[in-house]
């Protein structure tokens, strides 16, 4: 609880740099997300070995950051107290819970041992053959994560609790913003949503990293639709951290571009383009050092075939798989017209089919173990953004708070 808070009033901190206002308790998390998770990742990519002084560092640069801002941190606080009480009450309750999935305990838990230990990529180790279950070549920001509390004296499965439950207190605030021109019920309800999502993954996917990808999700797409503008560097640092977060996330990147590439200026566009560098820093890394990096992997002339076994294994990937889908598209129509999330949401669906279509795994099994919890990623962002019914989607009037 207590790690948990100083990440968020340090992410505040950082946050502040980039809004001339004050942050949301969503830009906060997404503040600590990106100077935690970024320097770590550059240290390693650099060939830095990880420290625990070397984790207190940006802690201690926001914190102070934060302190600069006192009055602007008061002030926020006085504006929203019921938003600061909640976020309290939930960091306290969700902090606690400790991470068990199944994923969690063979991948993203396993690798943030091994990064933790040996301080940063051990590229002997994921070039193991022995370790490919661990899927070595995906993009390394939430095991990152999980490293840093861990140097900072935490275990993996604590860890795991710390930042989950910031990403609930962030994909609550963000679910308000996006909602922000509704009721106070339906602004409330969005929140409440963006609190529990993580439940829609299932407690079996407990510490699994889609929770840290809904939450970057439903941030970019508050991000590029506030009326109040957000600063290029931020987009800029939204975008890279999607990419960063999971596999998928680059294609929900490359569909984000796709919708709203005709509502953006040139700067928006650039920043577009340069926020794939760093995942291609780590796609470099990764194929210099680890066999197998999973698009390469896809066997397309299985594609006409599996389509066309395509409907009997959603059927056999159970009842699960198959009101995965349907949520998804009713999510989808509920936010139409209302946010960019919406069309970009089909882009990605299209994409996904392609690499299930494509992949390596029997259809059927492969459905049924990931197909809910991918398509539950951007649930919360476009059920927040159709609650608002007839009208655009848009967090804020220009100068107030989100939240």
């Amino acid at each position: 609880m207590i790690l948990a808070g100083l990440l968020l009033l340090s992410g505040w901190g950082w946050a502040a740099l980039a809004e001339k206002g004050k942050p949301s308790l969503w830009q906060a998390v997404v503040g600590a997300v990106a100077t935690c998770g970024g320097w770590f990742l550059l240290l390693a990519l650099i060939g830095v070995r990880w420290k625990p002084w070397l984790a207190v560092l940006p802690l201690l640069v926001g914190l102070a950051l934060a302190f600069l801002r006192v009055g602007a941190l008061g002030l926020a606080l006085q504006s929203r107290p019921g938003h600061a009480v909640a976020a309290v009450l939930a960091l306290a309750a969700f902090s606690q819970l400790p991470a068990w999935g199944w994923d969690f305990r063979y991948q993203w838990g396993l690798k943030a041992k091994v990064f933790a230990a040996f301080g940063g990529f051990p590229s002997v180790w994921l070039a193991n053959p022995e370790v490919a279950f661990a899927n070595p070549h995906y993009p390394p920001l939430w095991p990152t994560l999980l490293a840093f509390a861990m140097h900072l004296g935490n275990g993996a499965e604590q860890a795991a609790g710390i930042w989950t439950a910031l990403l609930r207190v962030g994909l609550a605030s963000a679910g308000w913003s996006l909602a922000f021109r509704g009721q106070l019920w339906q602004r409330g309800l969005a929140g409440a949503l963006g609190l529990l999502a993580p439940v829609l993954f299932r407690p079996f996917f407990s510490g699994y990293a889609e929770p840290l990808l809904a939450l970057l999700l439903a941030s970019t797409v508050a991000a590029i639709t506030s009326e109040r503008g957000t600063s290029t560097s931020a987009l800029w640092v939204l975008f890279s951290l999607l990419g960063l977060a999971k596999g998928e996330g680059l294609l929900w990147l490359a569909c984000l571009g796709a919708a709203g590439w005709r509502q953006w200026g040139k700067p928006q566009r650039l920043t577009f383009f340069l926020s794939f560098l760093p995942a291609l820093a780590w796609l470099s890394w990764a194929l210099r050092n680890v066999p197998g990096t999973g698009v390469i992997e896809l066997t397309w002339e299985r594609l006409v075939p599996r389509l066309l076994e395509l409907p009997s294994a959603l059927l056999q990937a159970g009842l699960e798989a198959s009101l995965a889908v349907l949520a998804f598209g009713l999510a989808v129509f509920a936010s139409w017209g209302r946010t960019p999330l919406a069309k970009a949401s089909l882009g990605f669906a299209f994409g996904l089919a392609l690499v299930y279509l494509a992949g390596p795994y029997p259809l059927p099994w492969w459905l049924a173990n990931s197909l809910q919890r991918v398509l539950a990623v951007p649930v919360p962002a476009l059920l927040a953004s159709g609650l608002v019914w007839g009208k655009p989607m848009a967090p804020a009037p220009r100068g107030e708070p989100a939240a």
